[in-house]
């Protein structure tokens, strides 16, 4: 796991060691244990280790490696890193879980090795296969690639862009990053923000779902891609899917055949995820996700000292504190605990957006960097974390309203209605509606939305929003939910997977994760167990009851406690998000949504969000405007220009 950056230019250029320092300071927080760098002339290569030490000459290529040491520790896992005879040049960000294996594999065909690291196994692996070796590679990664001999820089990101990677291109210009901010330094971005992004947070919270990201010309090389760039044309780089999944084949077996795969596949998981050399820890909210990963990983190791690591709410209301103590007397984990103190998230909020970069769906992922900070104080590097399984698995609950619009889909009316209706008997009336509604956002084509939206008193804007802003720009409300096919959820889940929901939980985590110095890895995202679930018949996963996650749950029996898989709240890791903006009222109105502040923002309604903050103060709390809170101190803080 690492820090990772790079520029390369289309004419050599005079050496600034500012620059390259600069790239190390800003990624040292991902990898604290090493430095390396490489500067390349025409003719002339330069591998260092001296932060403070750089050749003076002029340069046209430049990387930057931060290390943080999880597997081989010694400095035989020193980066960037070189093939014998000097063709390839590598930095690496991420881990490659398979990558015993496939050191044997590339032992068998001669090829020896210095080092026990991953690292070296991608490089070699890539020397011998080239690009054919993505689909080879179990693990999280994003790494960049140079041939001397081709002349090429060959950047590739995991399947699930678990590990980030961020470019610019312009101007005879080419440079990328693990994180965005580290590019916004270059003097080719302006810091204009992209009103098309702009309007896929306010408007869903959606980040991170696309190529590009919330500042123009600042771009995500997306998930299960790789692109290749020409250092002597230095035309427009070229973009490859390697990998998608696929929708298309259907699982023949029985339910029981099913489980037992989904069993096999996730304790596989788990045993690649835990190899390390350094001690792993697990992120454990109570629920079935991380539930599962905790006692799987008891189930493997049964003697093995095991750390957790909780978010408690102070609210009964939101917490799954019984459920976590549950979990640990059960599998005899080592559990701690952390918790949000008001007085220091005013202080903390600040810190927290530049961690991300970006601007985040909720106070939620605040209780996640505390985890993570909690993990740090004890000493522990390397995390495991559930994310993903609630795409994977459909565990949201407007998944029930997709399988729902499914059964319509199929004309399967009457088995439909009995879905529904065993769907909504353990909760309110109110959810009954939501079902209903969300469905129809499932099913109804683009401009019958609009009607029934304008019918309802909705749009698709929220009132502190002005949506002329964004319609002279071209851009209009439209849904992410809608579907033509027969099987609606099976389409919902791989949106997503791939668009909207699970990248933005990764970059959250990945920038959390991060900023403590420990590697969180997620065993649930791995190809071919994606691959295997996207084949599972829809009732696999959401049968007749409305139970989700069906399949896995009972995959679980006999690992994970039944009153755990049985449970039918869903509270996910919760944060009482309106009493803490409350107690730092004084804070928000005088740092953040005050009217110079808002004034810079176009496409806010000044008066509006002043109303929405009155009610909020008064008890009528609308989560959406922890995203105008989020945006407006972001764009304050980064500078950002709207035009």
């Amino acid at each position: 796991m690492c820090g990772i950056a790079g520029i390369a230019f289309q004419h050599p250029k005079t050496f600034d060691p500012k620059l390259l320092t600069s790239f190390s300071k800003s990624l040292n927080h991902r990898g604290p244990d090493d430095f390396g760098y490489l500067v390349a002339s025409k003719n002339q290569r330069y591998l260092g280790k001296d932060p403070h030490v750089y050749p003076s000459a002029e340069y046209q290529l430049a990387f930057v490696h931060r290390r943080l040491s999880i597997l081989d520790l010694s400095k035989l896992g020193w980066q960037p890193m070189s093939t014998e005879d000097g063709r390839y040049h590598m930095v690496f960000n991420g881990e490659i879980y398979n990558y015993l294996e496939l050191r044997d594999e590339l032992k068998a065909r001669g090829i020896s090795f210095k080092s026990n690291s991953d690292s070296e196994v991608l490089l070699k692996g890539f020397a011998y296969w080239g690009k054919d070796i993505l689909p080879k590679l179990t693990g999280m990664f994003a790494f960049v690639i140079w041939d001397t001999t081709e002349k090429t820089l060959f950047l590739a990101r995991d399947p699930f862009g678990i590990k980030p990677l961020f470019y610019v291109y312009k101007d005879g210009c080419f440079a990328f990053s693990s994180e965005s901010s580290l590019l916004y330094k270059l003097p080719i971005i302006k810091k204009s923000a992209d009103a098309e992004q702009l309007y896929q947070y306010i408007r869903y919270g959606y980040s991170d779902h696309n190529q590009a990201s919330l500042i123009q010309g600042v771009f995500h090389l997306k998930s299960a891609h790789h692109m290749t760039l020409s250092l002597t044309s230095f035309s427009q780089p070229e973009l490859v899917r390697y990998w998608d999944i696929d929708r298309s084949q259907t699982f023949d077996g029985s339910f029981e055949e099913a489980t037992q795969k989904v069993k096999s596949f996730f304790l596989k998981n788990i045993e690649l995820h835990m190899r390390s050399d350094v001690e792993v820890g697990f992120a454990l909210s109570g629920g079935v996700d991380s539930t599962a990963i905790v006692m799987g990983a008891r189930h493997l190791c049964p003697n093995a000292r095991l750390h957790a690591f909780s978010y408690i709410p102070d609210d009964p209301k939101i917490s799954e504190e019984r459920w976590i103590q549950q979990v640990v007397k059960e599998g005899q984990i080592t559990l701690h605990k952390t918790t949000i103190n008001p007085n220091r998230f005013m202080q903390d909020l600040d810190a927290l957006i530049r961690i991300q970069g970006e601007p985040f769906g909720s106070t939620s992922i605040y209780a996640q960097n505390l985890v993570f900070e909690k993990a740090k104080e004890i000493g522990v590097k390397v995390m495991l974390d559930g994310q993903g399984a609630d795409e994977l698995l459909a565990g949201y609950n407007y998944y029930k309203s997709a399988r729902f619009a499914s059964l319509i889909r199929q004309g399967r009316w009457i088995s439909a209605l009995r879905f529904l209706r065993a769907s909504s008997t353990y909760q309110s009336g109110h959810h009954f509606m939501y079902l209903l509604k969300m469905a129809g956002e499932f099913l109804l084509p683009q401009e019958l939305q609009k009607v029934a939206r304008w019918v309802a008193g909705e749009g698709y804007f929220p009132a502190w929003v002005d949506a002329k802003w964004f319609h002279k720009r071209a851009i209009r409300g439209r849904s992410h939910y809608y579907s033509k096919s027969k099987n609606v959820l099976r389409e919902s889940l791989y949106k997503t997977v791939a668009e909207t929901t699970l990248p933005r939980l990764l970059r959250y985590e990945d920038r959390n994760s991060m900023a403590h110095s420990i590697e969180s890895r997620v065993p649930f995202l791995t190809a071919d167990f994606a691959t295997f679930l996207f084949t599972l018949p829809e009732h696999y996963l959401i049968n007749e009851r409305g139970t989700t996650k069906h399949v896995f749950k009972e995959a679980m029996r006999g690992i994970v406690p039944d009153s755990i898989l049985d449970r039918r709240d869903k509270i996910g890791f919760n944060t009482p998000e309106h009493a803490m903006l409350l107690q730092t009222k004084r804070w928000v109105e005088n740092q953040v949504l005050y009217p110079d502040a808002l004034r810079a923002i176009p496409f806010l309604d000044q008066e509006a969000v002043q109303k929405s903050w009155a009610k909020a103060c008064k008890g009528k709390y609308d989560q959406r405007l922890w995203r105008v809170i989020n945006i407006a101190r972001w764009s304050n803080m980064s500078h950002v220009h709207y035009k």
